[in-house]
């Protein structure tokens, strides 16, 4: 986290600043946690409407490095709607950072990042030199996120000879207590509820 983020406070995200300053209303970041458009509608509209503000992009940066899981969660909706080289970059920062919401976050880059399946499977590739310590559930949901979105494109063969029959991929599921995978393939099946 750079010294710029420790120091903002909620009114410091422009067009965004609405949905950080009242954290006491969590009903919608919990629609947004499980992304539940039919609740989550409004936000995702408003959301929608403060990414089209010319200072979005720089706001939506901001978001993404604070770490907060509720302004992650902002951002990662935010970049939905600008998909820009420098959002999505701090999109995979968040995610490398091991926040909370990385099921969310890898959801929306499989959207839209189109290098998505090469760079997650570079960072499911490091997984292993990070799968011990404080961070090893957290980066576990970020992996088993990653294997299960990649799953979802891969052929019966690559099911059957990689993923299914490799024992590292077998132990990170294991350590995924938070079911990352199955949030991560709910987000981005309901991202295509969301206009």
């Amino acid at each position: 986290m750079s010294d710029l983020t420790d120091r903002l406070d909620d009114s410091s995200f422009g067009p965004f600043t609405p949905f950080v300053q009242d954290k006491g209303r969590l009903s919608s970041y919990f629609a947004l946690l499980r992304l539940h458009y039919d609740r989550a509608e409004r936000t995702f509209r408003l959301i929608r409407e403060a990414a089209k503000a010319p200072d979005a992009e720089r706001f939506t940066v901001l978001l993404l490095r604070d770490r907060d899981w509720r302004r992650s969660l902002v951002g990662a909706v935010a970049a939905c709607y600008m998909p820009t080289p420098t959002v999505i970059e701090e999109v995979w920062q968040c995610v490398d950072a091991g926040s909370w919401v990385s099921p969310q976050l890898l959801a929306v880059l499989s959207v839209i990042d189109r290098a998505f399946a090469d760079r997650a499977l570079q960072r499911l590739r490091e997984h292993e030199s990070r799968s011990t310590g404080d961070q090893r559930y957290s980066y576990a949901k970020s992996a088993s996120s990653i294997i299960a979105l990649l799953l979802q494109h891969a052929s019966d063969h690559e099911r059957a000879t990689y993923w299914e029959g490799n024992q590292a991929m077998r132990k990170i599921l294991v350590d995924d207590i938070a079911n990352g995978g199955a949030i991560a393939t709910s987000w981005k099946t309901n991202l295509n509820d969301v206009p």
